[in-house]
């Protein structure tokens, strides 16, 4: 009885552990992609720099032509290109970049067994993002300085969280 059972329980573990690795493989590949942000959420009130008298935690409401696309590949190499801003003193106004000011970075990724830890990795250094993925967004804490003026328009680094929706174009 003990010699028929071992086989059918290492069968059956087999099998669970054939689930397991594809359930793992098709995450995989669900993470893989192009991904454009969808949303800026900063870690406090941002300057009004679309003066409409709102001081908005959602940069996109300041500044709607602020944008990044980031594309992971299935050959662990990924893409992102952001625009940025410039803030004209003389007027106190923001603007978007475009152009030749467009920032684009190339490397490569890896993401742990879980999809809570992004790896990027560009000229050799490597970033850690704790990610929240669900199969259609990303969301992870930016380290780029979304805009430099707080509210009450003092200079200052404000940073927050990029929400990325998948393309699924």
């Amino acid at each position: 009885m003990k010699k028929a059972f071992l086989p059918f329980a290492l069968t059956t573990m087999l099998m669970f552990n054939a689930c397991s690795s594809d359930d793992s493989l098709e995450q995989f590949l669900d993470i893989t992609g192009t991904w454009n942000s969808k949303s800026f959420i900063a870690n406090e009130p941002l300057f009004d720099a679309n003066g409409d008298g709102v001081n908005s935690l959602e940069l996109l409401d300041e500044l709607p032509c602020r944008y990044s696309k980031f594309v992971l590949n299935e050959d662990l190499t990924f893409y992102q290109e952001n625009n940025s801003w410039d803030y004209n003193e003389s007027s106190n106004t923001y603007e978007c970049s475009t152009g030749n000011a467009i920032s684009k970075v190339i490397g490569t990724w890896t993401v742990n067994s879980e999809f809570s830890l992004l790896s990027l990795t560009i000229d050799g250094n490597t970033a850690f993002l704790e990610i929240d993925f669900d199969g259609e967004t990303l969301k992870f804490d930016s380290s780029e300085v979304f805009i430099n003026k707080n509210a009450d328009g003092i200079l200052k680094n404000i940073y927050g969280m990029v929400v990325f929706k998948k393309d699924n174009d």
